[in-house]
């Protein structure tokens, strides 16, 4: 006798792919349905955006849409930011009605112009993002074009969102905002304009300035644009204004024997920590030259190695502000004094019994983010049987405290330099200093819980909850809290630091937005208020802010 295994019915998928927030379909979207453990089926929308899947086995599915000109779109993401959901398909179910949004992309162009009028060629115009740690402001380039001969030029397929603008002229060598761009030594016979990337108003003696929207040099004074879904914004022009580069000479001195530091390395820095970084060229007896500065604010940060005997050596180093205006700045003299090795401890407060190996990360970062080499970040060397720690060959500087991977059911209560609060505050390190770090850890955290949910009170999934500390402590990478919603529409965010707080819930938002301080003050009547005190369990109900198309 032979048996025969019956298969389950098969189901179907049937559904339209249509632009967010409208009706309009979005034609030959290619549509892909996959499964665990299945070959993944591909079709094309057809004209009126409507598609079908047929001979479909029970189970879990996802399913996902494309086409150029638009962010791939996903079952149940609400945004060009957010995650799609599972579909589950009974035996036999015919599922229909389903639901595709897609988020057209967007474009910006303009024209850049030199301060005659003239069009500038070959120019570099970039959109940039921007993320926040310690309240300074970074840039990452997500889109480059390069103007044409009647200086046009134009920025598409951007995702909706705030970006900042900036252009350069063609061989400034201004490739990212954090680039380091290390000078060349002269040649001879190697005419100056070919030698720099320059051309015949570089034998003027002028440069055009890579300027920011809407007209400044200072990356931290920029403003930003919005490109919603979609948009076409144009009209976003520049103005390069021409100046004249300036040359920064001087010498290099061992503060602790008055001698040249032969093999000090020098960089020079913008003061606002967003720009071009310029390394020096330098002599065997010390002296250093710095070609082509533009006008502006920097630091001249030197580090040197100094020989200790055998294979031994003494990290040096220094920082020395530098105004350069409408002349050159020659005889500088800049001294190197020995680094520091900063001794600390962790003190853990409460009943907590938190095992000695775990503790915080804890690291200095350089507040000029764009310092070549290991002085951008010092990481504290933790003893094998205590919290004590040492943060070894730290030059005199600002730093801002970094503590991450603290250990579950603390937080961080206190970081004391010395006397001085550096948990709110930055480090501000001399060769003078000889104060220890010592950081506090409280086991009597806060929780906060709740659900999220849309205007008609249905639990949203896959939604993003932030919890935002007040103004004064919006400095801490520490006490931010985020989390995304499950299938029910609830989270929950452990370990939070006593205090009073704004929380968030948002269909769809850009990773890490809620740290940009311009953000937050911004929407802050979209939040709400929270308090959370010492070993507190609040619950809240939030309504998710929708997507704004």
């Amino acid at each position: 006798m032979t048996l025969i295994t019956q298969q389950p019915p098969a189901g179907s998928i049937e559904g339209v792919v249509t632009q967010i927030g409208t009706d309009q379909p979005v034609v030959r979207a290619v549509i892909e349905l996959s499964g665990e453990g299945r070959e993944p089926a591909v079709l094309a929308a057809g004209a009126d955006g409507r598609f079908v899947f047929r001979n479909l086995a029970p189970g879990r599915y996802q399913l996902r849409a494309s086409r150029d000109g638009y962010i791939p779109g996903a079952y149940g993401r609400r945004g060009p930011n957010g995650r799609g959901v599972t579909l589950t398909l009974q035996a036999g179910q015919a599922v229909k009605d389903v639901q595709l949004t897609m988020v057209p992309l967007g474009a910006l162009s303009g024209r850049v112009f030199d301060s005659n009028g003239d069009p500038v060629t070959n120019a570099t115009v970039r959109a940039l993002k921007s993320s926040f740690t310690g309240g300074q402001r970074t840039f990452t380039a997500v889109k480059t074009a390069q103007t044409d001969d009647r200086g046009e030029y134009r920025l598409f397929w951007l995702p909706p969102g705030d970006y900042y603008i900036s252009a350069a002229p063609a061989g400034s060598g201004v490739e990212d905002d954090l680039h380091v761009v290390f000078a060349m030594a002269e040649e001879p016979g190697m005419p100056r304009d070919s030698r720099n990337g320059g051309s015949a108003l570089d034998r003027l003696g002028q440069t055009l300035v890579p300027t920011y929207y809407p007209g400044t040099s200072e990356g931290q004074a920029a403003a930003s644009l919005k490109v919603r879904t979609g948009s076409d914004l144009g009209g976003v022009d520049f103005i390069l204004t021409r100046a004249a580069p300036r040359a920064v000479r001087g010498v290099v001195i061992d503060g602790t024997t008055g001698q040249p530091a032969a093999n000090a390395s020098v960089t020079l820095v913008p003061r606002g920590g967003i720009g071009r970084s310029i390394v020096a060229i330098r002599e065997s007896d010390g002296s250093f030259r710095i070609q082509n500065v533009l006008p502006g604010s920097y630091y001249l940060v030197t580090t040197a190695r100094i020989p200790a005997g055998g294979s031994s050596f003494r990290i040096m180093g220094g920082r020395t502000a530098v105004d350069v205006a409408d002349a050159d700045i020659d005889r500088l003299v800049v001294s190197v004094l020995p680094s520091i090795d900063i001794p600390g401890q962790v003190v853990v407060e409460g009943s907590l019994n938190v095992p000695v190996n775990l503790h915080p990360v804890i690291a200095l970062k350089n507040e000029l983010t764009n310092v070549p080499g290991r002085f951008v970040e010092l990481f504290a060397s933790f003893s094998e049987d205590d919290r004590r720690f040492v943060i070894n060959d730290a030059i005199e500087g600002d730093y801002n405290l970094r503590l991450t991977d603290v250990p579950p059911g603390t937080y961080v209560k206190s970081a004391r330099f010395g006397s001085a609060d550096v948990l709110n505050g930055r480090l501000q390190l001399s060769s003078r200093s000889t104060d220890r770090l010592e950081v506090v850890l409280a086991t009597n955290p806060g929780v906060l819980e709740g659900i999220a949910v849309d205007k008609n009170r249905q639990p949203v999934a896959n939604v993003t909850v932030a919890l935002v500390p007040d103004a004064a402590r919006r400095l801490r990478s520490d006490v931010y809290r985020n989390a995304t919603t499950d299938e029910s529409g609830r989270f929950r965010l452990l370990d939070i630091p006593p205090g009073v707080y704004f929380v968030f819930a948002w269909e769809d938002i850009e990773d890490g937005l809620w740290r940009d301080p311009e953000f937050i003050r911004a929407n802050e009547g979209t939040g709400r208020l929270v308090r959370i005190n010492e070993n507190g369990r609040e619950t809240v109900e939030l309504t998710a802010i929708p997507f704004a198309y």
